[in-house]
């Protein structure tokens, strides 16, 4: 339950922050890709910044709690194909170990992306 009144607290606001902080209107977000850490998490998050679901891709039902690499995971999984041939606003969040939290707002442009390899 520390964990997740920690990402409630600390991430939903850190979200909100960076958005003023930047004078970036979430509308003008095409995906929030948050830390796979726990689903009902990251929704409870999305809920609170009201994000629309379809903004906030995910992975840990394919792939569990990968820790610092669900960010970039998640990208790869669920946004691959986007990368590669569009802009992408994004912000990304990664939160955790620690009580640490950290954001972005990444500008993408026709990214070239490896292919997941799963062993």
């Amino acid at each position: 339950m520390e964990i997740f009144n920690f990402a409630l607290k600390e991430v939903a606001s850190s979200i909100e922050a960076i958005l003023k902080e930047s004078h970036t209107d979430k509308t003008t977000i095409d995906y929030f890709v948050m830390h796979q850490a726990n689903k009902m998490i990251n929704e409870t998050v999305r809920k609170k910044c009201k994000v629309e679901p379809e903004k906030v891709p995910y992975s840990i039902n394919k792939f569990g709690n990968t820790s610092s690499a669900s960010v970039p995971l998640t990208m790869l999984y669920n946004l691959k194909n986007e990368l590669e041939s569009k802009h992408l606003k994004l912000l990304l969040s990664g939160f955790g170990v620690g009580y640490s939290w950290g954001n972005c707002i990444l500008e993408t442009n026709n990214l070239i992306c490896t292919d997941i390899l799963e062993i």
